[in-house]
């Protein structure tokens, strides 16, 4: 199989901020990744059971639910890796979702 044939590995940001995905997405499409976008836990769902996701980008604090508790769903059906993007810095929040699965916690 000629490596062009391959599919591009997919990314899904869950976030509700669009200025940030934007960036997000505008980043890793111009290293060849595949992105997709949710607004929130339900689109996040729809996501799943439509495409292939190789990555999760997950905002900690989404309008109406909690990243944490996403995150928590997520690892009950998937090992998946899961990176929280968040404008918090706090060390409780990076223990937290740590602890819930996430694989890595990066600070907007």
């Amino acid at each position: 199989m000629d490596m062009s044939e391959l599919p591009l590995p997919h990314v899904l940001i869950v976030d509700d901020d669009e200025a940030v995905v934007e960036l997000l997405k505008n980043y890793l499409e111009a290293n060849e990744l595949r992105v997709s976008w949710a607004p929130d836990g339900r689109a996040m769902q729809d996501a799943f059971d439509r495409e292939v996701i190789d990555l999760v980008l997950l905002d900690v604090r989404l309008r109406h639910e909690s990243g944490l508790q996403l995150a928590a769903q997520l690892r009950e059906r998937t090992l998946l890796p899961i990176i929280f993007v968040t404008g918090r810095a706090e060390e409780a929040d990076r223990v937290m979702g740590l602890e819930l699965g996430a694989d890595d916690y990066v600070t907007k």
